[in-house]
Formats: C-alpha cells, sequence, structure tokens
C-alpha cells in the first residue's frame, strides 16, 4: 500500500508535570513522546488504510514480582499499571525506584474487499 498522505506527529505531553528533559543513561529523554503514523491507498485502487501511535515514556519501578514476572511501573503523569513482562530474565537488572524506558505500540489495518 502506498501512502497518498502520510501524518507524522511528535509531541511531549503538556500536562506532564515535569516537562524537563530526564537523562537516563547517556540520554536525554522527554517523559512522553508520541508518534503517530497514518497512510490511505490511493484512489483508483481498493479502499484501504493503516495507522500506528508509538508512545514511549520516562517510568519508575514501583514494584516487582518475581514469581508472577509481573512489574508495577509508575507514569510521569502518576499512573500506575502492572504489567506481565516477556523476558523473566531482566528482572535481576531491575530494582524498586528504578527509572526505565518503556515503548508502547499499537498498530491498525484496515482493507475492504468485494464479497462475491
Amino acid at each position: 500500500m502506498l501512502p497518498t498522505r502520510t501524518l507524522w506527529t511528535f509531541y511531549t505531553s503538556p500536562t506532564c508535570s515535569r516537562r524537563l528533559p530526564v537523562w537516563v543513561g547517556r540520554l536525554i529523554i522527554y517523559p512522553i513522546t508520541v508518534l503517530e503514523v497514518a497512510a490511505k491507498a490511493p484512489p483508483d485502487t481498493a479502499p484501504a488504510a493503516d495507522g500506528l501511535r508509538q508512545i514511549k515514556a520516562v517510568v519508575t519501578v514501583e514494584g516487582i514480582d518475581r514469581p508472577a514476572e509481573m512489574v508495577t511501573l509508575k507514569g510521569p503523569l502518576g499512573n500506575t499499571i502492572t504489567i506481565k513482562v516477556l523476558d523473566p530474565s531482566r528482572l535481576d537488572k531491575v530494582s524498586l525506584g528504578d527509572t526505565v524506558i518503556v515503548i508502547y505500540t499499537e498498530a491498525l489495518a484496515i482493507s475492504v474487499e468485494k464479497v462475491n
């Protein structure tokens, strides 16, 4: 699918209490960054569209449950979420209070096909 229009949006949250960049190792990261991309099929083809949103956030480790392979994270806006860790061996490298970067990606593709 060739995009006829691509939209790129980069922004940081205006409601974030910490608007200054955060040092993580040797990198400077803003607390919340969002990338959005959208495209649609050309007019002479079947209707289709796709979109992608990627959110990068600097979060704090608030809880670790090693047996359940779960970690609780607190975001820059104060919200918390408990998630299952995909690679449990990484929990050995994390401690309570650590600052980590989380990247969440979601994508959607839609197409329409004629039914005979």
